[in-house]
């Protein structure tokens, strides 16, 4: 757990985007907001740690939640926001309908900019979550309504209902290029704060995974000191320079914490792949994938192997385990 300190606690309400500086979070009682508390340590599984950044309560998201002029109030104080809301009712209100659970809250880790959570339908919480903190490339969003990454998202949720995503948006061309990502500070405060945003308290495996100019993201939230928290890292052709480069440095740097690498190679160079793979024996493997079902091979990438394993396809086709 972090060390204990003051936090800033930021809130969401319907009619608008509070701040108060307080030693602890403050319970909410608008409707569109829920809190919650420090995760108890759990014996059988590792518990998620307590949130420490921005803000603990969270905007629960549905079709027709919040509503247009909630959103218009929320506009005027924290754009990034409501944009990231009315994405996610479009992406994820289907699911939410059918009983999953899709919210918005902030992560000082995020650089304060908004988070989406994505629990499936039928998740219990009282069975160990398999979180997954995804940062997306350029020309889309973390919410993408018909998005590639936001397709795999959903046949994910429908096959693993334990299956939570943590999608942290950026700071700023949201949607177009170059992505910026300078927003991101801690990969690990931001998942935490957006768990306990949540309430999932007991998480069995962590994943981290960027496609394409998304490992910029990776790349900062690895240069800064406990920046990252993960099990299995994914690689989703994201191995540009620059941050190819910081991405293999600050994965030596964690030593063995990170237990599997996956390296998804499409357009990226085959020796920066080879390279990567080369740096951690034992730990890292490479799959390659070309176009698939009408993609490019860079969208496959995140389309149908974003897990790093086996994304189920459209038309009941699969991958075979790699």
């Amino acid at each position: 757990m972090y060390p204990s300190r003051g936090r800033s606690t930021e809130k969401y309400v319907a009619y608008g985007w509070w701040k108060t500086s307080t030693a602890r979070a403050q319970i909410g009682d608008n409707p569109v907001m829920r809190t919650r508390g420090s995760a108890p340590r759990v014996d059988s599984v590792r518990p998620a740690r307590a949130g420490t950044g921005a803000a603990l309560g969270a905007i629960e998201v549905s079709r027709s939640s919040p509503t247009p002029a909630q959103l218009r109030a929320l506009s005027a104080t924290d754009g990034p926001a409501a944009d990231l809301v009315r994405s996610a009712q479009s992406a994820f209100g289907d699911l939410a309908a059918r009983g999953g659970r899709v919210l918005v809250t902030t992560s000082a880790g995020n650089g304060g900019k908004p988070v989406a959570v994505v629990l499936p339908a039928g998740f219990d919480p009282s069975r160990p979550a398999r979180v997954q903190t995804h940062y997306h490339g350029d020309r889309t969003s973390s919410a993408e309504p018909d998005g590639y990454t936001t397709q795999a998202i959903l046949e994910l949720g429908r096959a693993d209902p334990q299956q939570v995503f943590v999608l942290p948006e950026a700071r700023a061309k949201v949607g177009a290029s170059p992505t910026d990502w300078t927003n991101v500070q801690s990969q690990a405060r931001t998942t935490d704060d957006a768990l306990a945003a949540a309430g999932v308290t007991r998480v069995s495996e962590r994943t981290v995974s960027a496609h394409s100019s998304g490992g910029r993201a990776l790349a900062r939230a690895l240069g800064s000191e406990g920046g990252l928290s993960a099990d299995r890292v994914v690689l989703l052709d994201c191995l540009y320079e620059p941050a190819a480069t910081s991405i293999r440095t600050g994965l030596t740097a964690l030593g063995d914490k990170v237990r599997e690498i996956v390296v998804v190679r499409a357009s990226n160079e085959d020796a920066r792949a080879n390279s990567m793979v080369a740096a951690f024996p034992n730990r890292a493997r490479k799959l390659t994938i070309g176009a698939t079902r009408g993609e490019s091979a860079h969208l496959s990438a995140a389309r149908f192997l974003l897990d790093g394993r086996q994304t189920l396809l459209g038309g009941g086709d699969t991958f075979a385990h790699r």
